[in-house]
């Protein structure tokens, strides 16, 4: 007996397989739209870095609208606000807000470099370097006694005892080398040289295997981690220690050059740099790496772009996208869950400026690109008239294509590529019900 078959069922089986090639091609489309704007986790908006830096300062600029200082994490904070300051030092037009900042540590200086009575060198050496960038003279800061903030980095120098040479007489444990290194880039941008026993000092304390940690008590014993004290040989103590050695001279020495290779080998995959070579990267540690590298002319070297990324890349990946509204442009730091990181954004404006820790700026002028802003989707072809402030002879009237930056223009790719998708998997479902 012949079968006969059934052409209403195998109708439905057509038409379900329609609806799935249908689907597919929904989903080519959204893919396609989408593919500019919707960036894997790392990506930068701003690729470049002066247009970077630039965004993050519109970023800390606005964050001064609360007043001085800064507060960071709830706790008003002058290093922070200085490390603001010198972000956007390192690039042009910001005069009005830097004369503000400026005028406020004049009237507060004692406050921002002492404590407990004693001179904090870190703190000097900050105002130094911002008194530096502005073109500010930083033997007469303010009207007081102490104006003079070189003069009394000098005398916080330690003579005789175990620590001769150290700037400072707080305790070392976590800042030592950090502080050694700005003081030592500080007295130099001055015209300062300083004194041998704050350079041997600072040679002293590098482990044997290039790096350094903030502080060794006894030098004669190896480097290693510390879990009590939580320290132990770490980036930005040996970024830090490059910046000062490299500034007054010894840049190609062999203690440096034994710092550059370690960095190398704490290096990330994708490119950037932790605090301890066991953690993920961050932008703080990146951003000291990169103005160390960048003084010793080696930031472009064959061994620290061979990775998934080189380091300005990798700095620009904790760049907080445009989707992220008043936001947009900060830098966010590993576990905050994306919120924006004053201090983050205040290294990484000046490491993607393309500053170092002696030469703050300015190093970078406009105009910059907005890297939300929408752009022009017509084109011209060769010769063709752009119109006013469309085109120059380098690009020959050739516009910007729509989505050169993802911020602006991915909302109605997104509208349309989601209607298509929901509108395939309702037809789907519907043609699956009336199958047997």
């Amino acid at each position: 007996m012949r079968t006969i078959p059934n052409r209403s069922e195998d109708s439905r089986s057509r038409t379900t397989t329609r609806l799935l090639r249908s689907l597919t091609v929904a989903l080519a489309v959204l893919a396609a739209l989408l593919a500019p704007s919707l960036q894997p986790a790392g990506a930068a908006e701003a690729t470049d870095g002066p247009t970077a830096a630039a965004w993050a300062a519109d970023w800390l600029d606005h964050q001064f609208d609360g007043g001085l200082p800064l507060e960071n994490f709830g706790s008003p904070d002058w290093g922070t606000t200085i490390e603001a300051a010198l972000g956007l030092a390192a690039l042009g037009g910001n005069d009005a807000r830097l004369d503000e900042v400026w005028a406020a540590v004049e009237a507060n200086l004692e406050d921002i470099v002492t404590s407990s009575g004693a001179d904090v060198p870190g703190r000097l050496a900050q105002v130094i370097l911002l008194a530096h960038a502005l073109g500010e003279d930083p033997t007469a800061v303010g009207t007081g006694g102490g104006a003079d903030v070189v003069a009394r980095l000098e005398a916080t120098l330690t003579v005789g005892g175990p620590n001769d040479g150290l700037f400072g007489s707080q305790d070392p444990t976590y800042d030592g080398a950090y502080r050694q290194g700005y003081a030592l880039a500080a007295l130099v941008a001055s015209g300062v040289t300083p004194d041998p026993a704050a350079i041997a000092w600072l040679e002293d304390q590098q482990c044997a295997d290039g790096s350094w940690m903030p502080y060794r008590a006894d030098t004669s014993q190896p480097c290693a981690f510390d879990g009590g004290l939580f320290v132990g040989p770490d980036s930005n103590s040996t970024a830090a220690a490059i910046s000062g050695l490299d500034a007054v001279g010894l840049g190609s020495g062999a203690t440096v050059t034994a710092a550059l290779g370690w960095l190398d080998t704490v290096q990330h995959d994708d490119g950037g740099w932790s605090f301890f070579p066991t953690d993920d990267s961050d932008p703080n540690s990146t951003a000291v790496v990169i103005m160390a590298l960048r003084a010793v002319g080696a930031l472009d070297d064959a061994r620290y772009t061979d990775r998934d990324a080189a380091p300005l890349a990798a700095l620009l990946s904790f760049q907080l996208a445009c989707a992220e509204g008043e936001d947009a442009g900060s830098f966010t730091f590993p576990g905050s869950n994306g919120a924006p990181n004053l201090f983050a954004t205040a290294q990484a404006t000046s490491a993607a400026a393309g500053a170092t820790v002696g030469i703050t700026g300015p190093v970078a002028a406009g105009p910059f690109a907005d890297p939300c802003a929408v752009q022009p989707t017509t084109t011209t072809v060769a010769g063709e008239d752009p119109g006013p402030g469309q085109g120059s002879a380098a690009n020959d009237g050739v516009r910007p294509a729509a989505l050169a930056f993802t911020g602006g223009t991915s909302v109605a790719p997104i509208v349309v590529g989601t209607g298509l998708l929901l509108l395939g998997a309702i037809a789907l479902g519907a043609a699956r019900r009336r199958t047997p």
